[in-house]
């Protein structure tokens, strides 16, 4: 634990100038949030993780830009870790991304300590595009529909098929692209078209014009209803023995529902992909709604992906990046996370969730911050995931670590989370005087 004093506008890092300044009495430079921001410290904008440092004007240039780099992990504003005294940091812009080490905040508020453990890494900014994401998963939010942004996001909460790794990868495209972001619906199909993801049948094609398949779906659905209901009864008194054993067998009811339904969709699966010559689908199953006769997948497409996939579908839109061995270049991966790169991991879910977590066997993640203690030693990582609808969720350090497949990550070569819509003109303070 570290308590530390909070950072404000205008408090000093202990960077040097190039040059003396012309005003101000100070060769230091002066903290500058980069957006506008509610929250005050002494009077001043409060200053977060990845904001700007801001050199006072001097006669021979414009000012040199620096990035505080970590933050406070548990004291977040708008999604973004508090700065506090003491914190790294470089040179660079938000755009750019980290340079090289620059310094340290110098000056706090000594009457607003903040304590915990500190996080590098753009988290703020990350987290803000993954729950952007939402907005353009499916056939995307039509502002002309009944649906609001915020019905919209929280029905598309999670990702729409077996595409983890495809909506990780989506989520850095949109952040280069320029213009609308590109649909959950369009990625997928274009990935499936080049030979870049899985395509398996759909629920919906397997049971139409199937008395029998039909049949099978419901009892499915039915007996999935049972077993949620049991398990939230359960929930509500969870030392009760026989709630207990009500939901387990509940759950075993659902699962001998699901096995024949899954066997024959595997059996269509690759009487399919025999005919098209297609691709053997990585995920086994499929995601089912209880509304809907079709359930959540709703074309001929699952978008399971590899690391080789995923490099260049990214590689294909603009975006490059290496791959990482995830086990012996875990270090690599750290630096790449705190530098604000974009990182896409293999992961095992039992390992990642635990042994009751609904997601199970292999599963893709995107690390977003790096959660370290006061001696220095990485205790934690901030990760999105899609299959889960989390974003910006703090993981302990082993159990993440432990999860991590021996296969490779995707790392972008360049800092992307700041890639787009972030402001960089210091913004005005809301009261108070330097």
């Amino acid at each position: 634990m570290s308590d530390l004093k909070a950072v404000r506008q205008f408090h000093l890092l202990d960077v040097r100038a190039p040059v003396p300044c012309d005003k101000g009495g100070s060769d230091g430079m002066h903290v500058y949030p980069p957006i506008p921001r509610n929250v005050l410290v002494e009077g001043w904008l409060a200053a977060t993780s990845w904001d700007k440092g801001d050199l006072c004007k001097h006669p021979n240039g414009p000012p040199e830009m620096t990035l505080i780099m970590e933050g406070a992990a548990a004291v977040l504003i708008d999604d973004y870790p508090f700065a506090r005294e003491t914190a790294p940091v470089s040179h660079g812009t938000i755009e750019t991304g980290p340079t090289t080490p620059a310094g340290k905040v110098k000056e706090g508020a000594p009457q607003v300590i903040i304590g915990g453990d500190s996080v590098a890494g753009n988290v703020g900014a990350a987290t803000k595009a993954c729950k952007e994401a939402r907005l353009s998963r499916g056939e995307g939010f039509d502002p002309n529909s009944a649906d609001t942004p915020e019905s919209y996001a929280a029905q598309y909460k999670q990702q729409t098929y077996q595409n983890c790794g495809l909506e990780c990868t989506r989520t850095l495209v949109n952040l280069h692209k320029q213009g609308p972001p590109t649909t959950e619906n369009d990625f997928v199909t274009g990935a499936v078209k080049q030979n870049l993801a899985e395509s398996s049948i759909t629920v919906h094609d397997y049971i139409k014009g199937d008395p029998a398949r039909k049949a099978q779906f419901d009892k499915y659905v039915e007996k999935r209803l049972a077993a949620k209901a049991a398990q939230a009864e359960w929930d509500t008194d969870p030392d009760n023995p026989q709630k207990q054993a009500k939901a387990e067998a509940a759950e075993k009811e659902k699962e001998d529902a699901y096995k024949p339904l899954q066997d024959g969709m595997e059996q269509e699966s690759k009487k399919m992909r025999e005919k098209k010559g297609g691709r053997t689908p990585l995920n086994k199953g499929f995601n089912v709604d209880d509304s809907s006769e079709e359930g959540r997948v709703r074309r001929n497409e699952t978008g399971g992906t590899t690391t080789d996939d995923r490099q260049k579908l990214l590689a294909k839109n603009g975006v490059p990046s290496t791959q990482v061995n995830q086990k012996t270049n875990l270090k690599e991966i750290q630096d790449a996370i705190a530098e604000g790169r974009g990182v896409i991991t293999a992961n095992e879910a039992g390992t990642l969730y635990g042994p009751k977590s609904k997601l199970q066997g292999g599963h893709i993640v995107m690390p977003t911050g790096v959660v370290k203690n006061a001696k220095g030693d990485v205790v934690g990582y901030m990760i999105n995931d899609t299959g889960k609808g989390d974003c910006g969720v703090l993981i302990p350090a082993k159990q993440f670590e432990d999860s991590l497949q021996n296969a490779n990550a995707n790392v972008t070569t360049k800092p992307i989370w700041g890639a787009k819509g972030a402001k960089n003109d210091a913004v005005k303070p809301k009261t108070g005087a330097q």
